[in-house]
């Protein structure tokens, strides 16, 4: 009977440990995300499963990262970062301009912001401190910061780093080249 409980104490004891230790990871390092929209196609499909760096909060522009809707704060959402604070972002033919140097990949905008006093289109805008702006790889297809403004760095969750699920579908999420 000794055998019993010895062996049942050390299982016990692993699986506490290994509990722990994944809610550490998930908790201050790594975050896992089903994605559920259509908006980072063909970066990344709906379905698809991300592995989120929490500790990667010094974004740059072109990178995949999750943050939480400025709107809802329990909605995380998944976009390409466009501009970092202090940057100017305008539109000029239907294409983005990020200070004064075209962003391909962008040439079908229509606007940067609906202003929700007037519901009138802006064309130009300045990124405030501390603040960010998104747009979604389906340009047709996002409510991004066009919609819902400005996400503070305090909302950032941290950089989208790789795709692993499915499994045959595997691969890490780059920034731009």
């Amino acid at each position: 009977m000794s055998d019993i409980r010895k062996i049942t104490r050390d299982w016990s004891e692993i699986l506490i440990s290994s509990l722990v230790i994944v809610f550490i990871v998930k908790t201050f390092f790594f975050t896992t995300y089903l994605v559920p929209t259509s908006s980072m196609y063909p970066i990344v499909c709906p379905g698809e499963k991300i592995i989120v760096n929490k500790m990667k909060k010094d974004v740059k522009r072109g990178d995949v990262v999750a943050f939480y809707n400025p709107l809802q704060k329990k909605q995380r959402l998944l976009k390409r970062l466009i501009g970092l604070p202090g940057d100017r972002l305008e539109i000029k033919d239907h294409s983005l301009y990020v200070n004064g140097k075209l962003q391909k990949g962008y040439e079908k905008l229509e606007f940067l912001k609906i202003d929700p006093d007037d519901l009138s289109y802006k064309y130009c805008l300045s990124i405030p401190d501390n603040n960010y702006y998104f747009i979604g790889d389906n340009v047709q297809n996002s409510r991004d910061s066009r919609y819902w403004g400005f996400v503070n760095k305090n909302d950032i969750i941290g950089k989208a780093v790789l795709i692993y699920w499915p499994i045959i579908k595997m691969r890490k999420i780059n920034g731009w080249k």
